[in-house]
């Protein structure tokens, strides 16, 4: 969906007239268009209910051309989650003990109770591990009980401070452009764009820079 939407934004940029305001009209009119019809084609209604020893998973709606059984799901079963924050989906991913994994991607302005389950979740975790850890003490060993990690995001992998780079010299190169050009670029709706889409990476990076350094502190 996403490479059709962009797709018909260049060619639009193409065939449009520069130095006019259709273009910009013309490109807010397909992303809106293409976000209205993934409510159809690419969203799905699960529902997620953790108690202290599994996780369960029940869909009301499939994604299109998809056919995904409901799920129980053992916490033990379950080697690290992760949260990973984005400017229009972000993603909710439990990774198994075989290392296959189950995403939900949630849309932002979706109103449902998908933050309640991403900050619940971890508390389970918290208790999972705080079992585990009892039973290491007593027993001298966890049996098939593992500890559930936070995987990392995007925002703190090892490319993350390569992309925070590039995003700053990306938004000093925009605003350059823009300025010594001025009217005579074709679109600026994807200048601005672009520049929020690099203020949001760089305000993730270091929001979670700060909780790391606090956790070692």
């Amino acid at each position: 969906m996403l490479v059709i939407i962009f797709s018909g934004v260049l060619l639009l940029i193409r065939i449009l007239p520069n130095n006019s305001y259709t273009s910009v009209i013309a490109t807010l009119s397909l992303l809106g268009i293409g976000l209205y019809l993934q409510r159809f084609i690419s969203t799905a209604k699960i529902e997620v209910v953790l108690t202290k020893e599994f996780v369960t998973i029940k869909w009301f709606k499939q994604y299109l051309f998809h056919k995904e059984p409901d799920r129980k799901i053992p916490f033990n079963e379950i080697k690290s989650y992760k949260y990973q924050e984005d400017r229009n989906f972000d993603l909710f991913q439990i990774t198994f003990i075989d290392d296959t994994e189950l995403n939900i991607w949630h849309f932002t302005f979706t109103k449902d109770d998908f933050e309640t389950l991403v900050y619940t979740f971890p508390e389970f975790v918290k208790d999972h591990n705080k079992t585990v850890k009892q039973t290491e003490e007593n027993k001298g060993f966890s049996g098939n009980r593992k500890k559930i990690e936070r995987a990392k995001t995007l925002y703190e992998n090892a490319n993350s401070p390569f992309i925070v780079i590039f995003a700053i010299f990306s938004i000093l190169a925009i605003l350059i452009i823009m300025f010594f050009k001025g009217n005579s670029i074709a679109n600026p709706f994807l200048g601005f764009s672009a520049i929020t889409g690099a203020i949001f990476y760089l305000s993730r990076y270091f929001k979670y820079r700060k909780e790391g350094k606090e956790k070692q502190d």
